[in-house]
């Protein structure tokens, strides 16, 4: 499906407006999006024009009566007519954040948190990303509109958080490059929603390019690569890589390759470990138990 959904959050006022303006900017992907709208409360005193093509102005909405109420445009000379409306064609809906922030924890396979960010609006920590035992990433979303205002959530997170993140926003438009370099210097990682998961016409999401792959930038620079002290092992050819979905593993002249499973992430851990841990085992237990021996 097209990425407009995406589009368009970041060109609705306060992420709010009336089922008629949902419609005509969002056009064949509002059905999709829509169990993401919520009523409120609130009615709105102006109206989308929805002569074809649009005049562009906001029209006001005046209440005769209950049942009396129409759309009024104010160009001056006027360019379109008054349009007829219902009460409930006034109601404003708003984006569910915390929804769209469940489905797309979901999406990523992520630890579901929805926590809303004190002091940054329309900002919530999503989840929690787990590469490996022991390594916990917040994954936080932010929909802004204005280029200050999403550098000013960049800056916050930065000076929030002391180790790396990951940040979310539905495209790249308001992502500069000094947004790019505060980001880079707490090794976090900024995804755009819109290259990352792709709509559904039932509203689910998917990933455009699988979890693992779109994470892994940041598994990288947390964990650092296997350390092996040489003297530790009999052979200069030992080696334990992953390559893709694979390890290639080389012990003593003999390789073979493994499929990346949560058990090569605990031997990984292990082999980075050892002489720093007393529970870390040896290179050749390590080799040894995978089967790479003579």
């Amino acid at each position: 499906m097209s990425r407009k959904i995406w589009q368009t959050l970041e060109r609705v006022n306060g992420l709010a407006a009336v089922t008629a303006e949902w419609q005509a900017l969002l056009a064949s992907d509002y059905e999709a999006f829509r169990k993401f709208l919520r009523p409120t409360s609130q009615h709105a005193t102006c109206y989308p024009c929805l002569a074809t093509p649009p005049c562009g102005c906001a029209h006001e909405v005046i209440i005769h009566a209950p049942n009396d109420i129409v759309a009024v445009c104010r160009c001056e000379p006027q360019d379109c007519e008054t349009t007829a409306v219902q009460r409930q064609d006034l109601v404003i809906y708003e984006v569910n954040l915390g929804a769209l922030g469940e489905s797309i924890a979901s999406t990523l396979g992520l630890v579901r948190d929805n926590t809303v960010v004190a002091d940054l609006r329309r900002t919530l920590r999503v989840g929690t990303y787990c590469p490996l035992p022991g390594y916990r990433v917040p994954v936080y979303l932010t929909i802004q509109l204005e280029p200050d205002d999403f550098q000013r959530v960049v800056e916050t997170l930065v000076v929030d958080n002391d180790e790396p993140f990951v940040l979310l926003a539905p495209t790249q438009e308001l992502f500069s490059p000094a947004c790019e370099k505060r980001l880079q210097k707490r090794k976090a990682q900024f995804l755009p929603l819109a290259d990352t998961l792709a709509w559904q016409q039932d509203g689910t999401l998917i990933p455009r390019v699988p979890p693992e792959a779109l994470l892994s930038g940041m598994q990288k620079a947390m964990i650092p690569p296997v350390q092996v002290s040489y003297d530790e092992i009999p052979s200069p050819e030992s080696c334990f890589i992953l390559q893709g979905h694979y390890w290639s593993v080389t012990y003593q002249g003999k390789t073979c390759s493994l499929k990346d499973a949560k058990g090569m992430g605990y031997l990984e851990i292990l082999l980075r470990k050892q002489g720093h841990c007393k529970s870390a085992c040896k290179t050749d237990q390590v080799f040894g138990v995978i089967g790479v021996q003579n």
